[in-house]
């Protein structure tokens, strides 16, 4: 309509644009709604826990490692995985963080008794 008029290019060109972004990275689909008086289009773009966090990161081998073996049993201490994995603890530390902040893991419980929940899938 507002391309008729002159006002407006190619309206409404770049929602199957989102819509494919949103579904690689695994979010729900977004939601069109339309209103009357007054009239309006609502866009809607559904966001997960990954909120505020690198949606998409990349893990190195390490990392990717360090995930398995968290999958396969979430109570290991960094001197254990460093130990399995023949790395410094400091290199499991730096890769736990990671895992942490980009939204793969989280520390559930006490410190020294608390297990590693595992939120989304590394690949």
């Amino acid at each position: 309509m507002f391309s008729l008029v002159g006002i407006g290019e190619r309206a409404g060109s770049g929602l199957m644009k989102i819509e494919v972004a949103w579904k690689e990275e695994n979010l729900p689909a977004p939601i069109l709604s339309e209103q009357f008086n007054p009239d309006r289009t609502i866009l809607i773009l559904p966001l997960t826990q990954n909120v505020g966090r690198n949606v998409g990161t990349k893990l190195t081998k390490t990392e990717d490692k360090i995930f398995e073996l968290l999958k396969n049993n979430g109570h290991p201490i960094a001197v254990d995985l460093a130990a399995e994995m023949g790395v410094d603890v400091r290199t499991i530390e730096r890769g736990l963080k990671k895992l942490r902040d980009n939204g793969f893991i989280e520390h559930v419980g006490p410190t020294r008794s608390g297990e590693w929940e595992i939120l989304k899938s590394s690949e």
